[in-house]
């Protein structure tokens, strides 16, 4: 009955309106070559891992953690869509359960490594050792049996709200922020859409929690809690509840004996409000911002909280003082311990935790073997440990753009093609990389993001990339967003000079020399058939003139060796359709994040107005600005969230996120098919029709002489479709 009602849970599909697809030209059930037609592949990539040391290994947004008995750390790797295991004798890394696919059919008693484990944002690891794992689809709780490796739906099936107390029966919701708990062999699960909190006794003998009795062999409601992301259960059954959502951002406590009080925040009517305030103080008077994790040191009595500010806070449960990672808690106190009031990519590892930042808020925390608090730094991709004596933190999985771990090929997002076929891969880092025959060097940056090596070889440069493009000469023009420059790398000599940007943040300077300009992030370049630039800079295309006398662009006049703005700069929104460009708003990017959105066509530039769900384009003569394709509407059926573009032989190409896939517009008819991609985000399909592969959030796209296409995927990697 449940693997009937598994199949009825609604999956995205691929039903574009309008389009087909031109490069699906494998035969029904069989494979292609990575030189074959149609084929995508990968051509510089680091792999998954599998096999090698945990630090040399890829996440893609790591949600979910658990250790075992034995010091094992599982890791829900969700956008790669495996469950993953790293050892903790050898530091090996293992995929246990999925193929690197989405999709949510199932059958039961398949091999774990044979069974899809689809977007999975839960694990959670039983003292018996089955592995459970939850996805935010399916509504189920998935086990992997710790005798025969196999899987099956240990809970659940029916998704909604409901009561029932019968595994079989269960009704859950889960959503990205759940966390799943084990408490010895039973499982503490967040039903986070239905704002319940509940408990599965897995045991022979009643259990009390929170003060509720659980029956044996029961699935319960211990808490009815708004937003519920998280919790913990101490040995003599008190129940802590982490609560998320727009009223209520707090952490209450229920005794054995059902008395409810609160830990961090209030208890009262209209809710515990969301804030930033509180460290050095009681945690009852502080407040927390969204907090995503909870984790209980009974022995200690701390509680560690994560939140949306990007910072790891503890909490004294006890009645006497004490320290944790060098920070001193007062009776019942609360104070941050790791991250600060920011985020970023990761510019420090190994030193004073509370001197580093996230990507994003901290995720899921967890023990290790040691008592060290181990914290999913999910946008970065790593896993991160938190000293608790000394208070530093350092990358224990996943690599990252610093120090040692700088080898790699992290996040890519833009791409540009030299004129003898290599390719250069840069977004997201610091450095810019050379792909060529199969090999990757660096061609570009040292791995420090701290501006330096103006005049010097571009490999000992010191940038953040988040854009790159080249002439047909193979000069090369690099957006360095952090430092709000555009760097340029001479083709014969390789050295590196800045041509624009004074370091400083803004967009001034228009009218004056592009090195004297301001920027505020410059995070996508590209030049037209004079070798002048176009660069996007927050709201506003600008211009650069390299030559010797006056140019005019798109209406704009700019002067020898100067910078101006031809497009926008009227904010963050939508409008000027059918008029001058200068009139018109845009809302292509933050800062920052998004590269390779402009590409040049004679005497027509046309950018991923990325926010706006559309490709408009200005008339470089007339100075005219239109929407070429894109409703505003997002999606996968519509240009939802394009980002890089490219054109190539009379089409415009673009990569874009709603729907993780390539497609392309033939200008001369309007016609938009589908070049890669079926809809569903995963790694997903080497040596297949590019029409049957999954990519994750695409953002990079460049197309060689040939037609060739190559395209950046977050699971860092480079793929190429052939045409």
């Amino acid at each position: 009955m449940r693997e009937a009602l598994l199949r009825l849970v609604p999956v995205a599909l691929l039903t574009v309106a309008g389009c087909t697809n031109s490069l699906n030209y494998a035969p029904p059930g069989g494979a292609l070559g990575c030189s074959d037609p149609g084929a995508i592949c990968s051509v510089g990539y680091d792999d998954v891992g599998d096999g090698g040391p945990a630090l040399a290994a890829s996440f893609v947004d790591p949600v979910g953690l658990a250790y075992d008995a034995d010091g094992n750390l599982y890791v829900a790797d969700r956008a790669q869509n495996r469950i993953r295991r790293i050892d903790a004798a050898s530091g090996e890394i293992t995929t246990i359960a999925g193929t690197g696919e989405e999709s949510y059919a199932f059958v039961e008693g398949r091999d774990a490594t044979e069974t899809h484990a689809s977007s999975p944002v839960a694990v959670a690891v039983t003292t018996d050792g089955t592995v459970f794992w939850t996805d935010e689809v399916s509504c189920v709780l998935y086990a992997i049996s710790p005798t025969s490796g196999t899987v099956s739906i240990a809970a659940g099936g029916y998704c909604g709200f409901g009561t029932a107390t019968t595994p079989d029966a269960a009704i859950f919701d889960f959503d990205s922020g759940s966390r799943l708990r084990a408490h010895g062999n039973d499982l503490l699960i967040p039903n986070t859409q239905q704002n319940q909190m509940r408990y599965w006794n897995r045991g022979a003998a009643d259990v009390v929690v929170g003060g509720t009795t659980v029956p044996a062999g029961e699935i319960l409601t211990v808490s009815n809690s708004q937003g519920v992301r998280d919790g913990a259960v101490a040995s003599d059954g008190t129940l802590y509840v982490l609560e998320a959502d727009y009223l209520d951002c707090r952490v209450k406590r229920y005794s054995p004996a059902a008395v409810l009080s609160a830990v961090v925040g209030s208890l009262l009517s209209d809710g515990a409000p969301c804030g930033q305030t509180g460290d050095g103080g009681a945690a009852v008077s502080a407040q927390t911002t969204y907090p995503g994790s909870l984790l209980l040191d009974e022995a200690a009595d701390l509680l560690f909280v994560a939140d949306d500010s990007g910072r790891v806070r503890a909490v004294n449960l006890s009645g006497s003082t004490t320290t944790y990672a060098t920070v001193a808690l007062g009776t019942g106190g609360i104070a941050s311990i790791a991250g600060q009031d920011s985020y970023n990519w990761i510019t420090l590892d190994g030193g004073p935790a509370l001197a580093q930042e996230f990507r994003d808020a901290p995720g899921q925390l967890v023990f290790d073997p040691n008592g060290d608090v181990v914290i999913a730094d999910s946008e970065n991709g790593v896993l991160r440990r938190l000293n608790a004596l000394d208070g530093t933190m350092s990358v224990i999985a996943g690599f990252a753009e610093q120090g040692t771990l700088a080898g790699y090929l992290n996040a890519p997002a833009s791409l540009a093609v030299l004129p003898d076929g290599d390719v250069l891969v840069a977004g997201r880092s610091a450095r810019v990389w050379r792909l060529s025959g199969g090999n990757r060097e660096v061609f570009a940056g040292t791995g420090d993001a701290v501006f330096s090596g103006d005049g010097g070889p571009a490999a000992n440069a010191g940038l953040w990339a988040t854009s790159v493009t080249a002439d047909e000469n193979g000069r090369v023009f690099i957006a360095d967003a952090v430092n709000h420059r555009v760097g340029d790398v001479d083709p014969l000599s390789g050295t590196i000079s800045t041509v624009a940007g004074n370091g400083g943040g803004g967009s001034g300077g228009d009218g004056g020399l592009a090195s004297s300009a301001s920027f505020d992030g410059p995070y996508a370049v590209a030049i037209d058939s004079s070798g002048n630039l176009f660069i996007a800079d927050d709201s506003r295309i600008r211009y650069v003139n390299f030559g010797l006398g006056p140019i005019t662009v798109a209406g704009v006049v700019v002067l020898p060796q100067s910078i101006d703005t031809i497009a926008g700069g009227n904010g963050n929104s939508y409008s000027g359709d059918g008029g001058p460009a200068l009139g018109a708003a845009l809302n292509m990017s933050p800062y920052g994040e998004i590269s390779n959105g402009m590409a040049v066509e004679g005497r027509t530039l046309y950018f991923a107005d990325t926010y706006n769900n559309r490709i408009r384009a200005v008339d470089l003569d007339t100075g005219i600005i239109d929407t070429v394709v894109g409703s505003g509407a997002p999606g996968l059926d519509a240009v939802g969230f394009p980002v890089g573009i490219a054109i190539h032989d009379g089409f415009l190409y673009w990569a874009q996120e709603d729907g993780d896939v390539v497609k392309r517009l033939e200008l001369g008819t309007g016609n938009v098919e589908v070049v890669a991609g079926d809809g569903n985000t995963g790694y997903f399909g080497e040596g297949v029709a590019a029409s049957r592969s999954q990519l994750i959030e695409p953002q990079g796209l460049a197309i060689d002489g040939s037609g060739a296409i190559f395209v950046t995927d977050l699971s860092h990697r480079v793929r190429r479709i052939i045409p």
